[in-house]
């Protein structure tokens, strides 16, 4: 004889199940197995989730194997009210089934996930895998690599080369957590220095905001990677090379150097030329 049910039984169906493992002639020991979220007897007796509850739960509150195998008494406390029990998980559940300690369990269609007994939208968006609800009410996003959970939605979240991960904070905000001889920096895992020596070009060691680590800097006026580029020079090269000069620095200050044939403002720094002609029509060339 086999027996397979749905999510929910019926009276009838319980007590016909029941009444059948007490006609079972083998020890109960011997004869009823429980066995992956199954109950199987030896005649074949196979009963799926909500009846391994049922006879589960009653047979726990027998004080030994005799009271089991009074048959009798063991029909007459059979509380059938107490067993059965409706299983509803709303309009956006597929199934709903009752576990073996009698917990409410959905399983939801897309874009919805478990929230006490029922399904809820939860949905983190194209970047995420997936969206359940923890144990206090909160979602939590699982997110694809290179995403994490920022409030309610999966985000990029990249430190750099120099980093082993990346998250998001309570109030949103980025924390890298960096590999060996790095330290974040404006959002980046950037390599720490420990002396000027250990910097490229014109860079310096220098103590970042907060004093955690020391990182490569360019000294005032400097930038690009090695620190090779002049921002001072920068401002000034159009008018520097529109007259064919170079551009120096003396004294933290940028000027032109001028061809012989045109001299330096000494207001601006640029070249001029050393000579200009008038014409009557008030027109200057150099």
């Amino acid at each position: 004889m086999s027996i397979e049910s749905g999510n929910c039984l019926s009276k009838t169906l319980i007590i016909q199940s029941v009444q059948h493992l007490l006609k079972l002639s083998a020890p109960f020991n011997a004869g009823i197995l429980m066995q992956k979220g199954l109950l199987v007897a030896e005649m074949g007796l196979k009963i799926k989730l909500a009846v391994v509850f049922v006879v589960a739960a009653f047979f726990t509150v027998a004080t030994s194997e005799n009271e089991l195998l009074d048959k009798k008494g063991f029909a007459a406390n059979f509380d059938i009210d107490t067993i059965e029990r409706g299983c509803d998980c709303g309009e956006n559940s597929a199934d709903c089934y009752l576990d073996l300690n009698g917990v409410q369990m959905c399983n939801c269609t897309s874009g919805y996930a478990q929230l006490n007994d029922s399904c809820s939208e939860c949905d983190c968006g194209r970047r995420s895998r997936g969206c359940h609800f923890d144990a206090d009410g909160n979602k939590v996003c699982e997110c694809k690599r290179g995403y994490f959970q920022r409030f309610e939605k999966c985000e990029e979240c990249d430190c750099g080369g120099g980093s082993t991960s990346c998250r998001f904070d309570q109030y949103g905000v980025k924390i890298c957590n960096c590999s060996s001889l790095f330290a974040q920096r404006n959002g980046t895992c950037t390599e720490t220095c420990f002396s000027d020596r250990h910097c490229k070009g014109r860079a310096v060691c220098r103590m970042g905001e907060g004093g955690a680590a020391n990182f490569c800097e360019c000294p005032p006026n400097y930038e690009g990677e090695d620190c090779e580029i002049n921002s001072l020079c920068n401002r000034i090269k159009p008018s520097c090379y529109s007259r064919g000069a170079t551009c120096e620095i003396i004294d933290s200050t940028a000027f032109c150097r001028c061809k012989p044939e045109a001299a330096p403002d000494l207001a601006t720094g640029l070249c001029l030329c050393k000579w200009k002609i008038y014409l009557s029509s008030g027109i200057v060339l150099f």
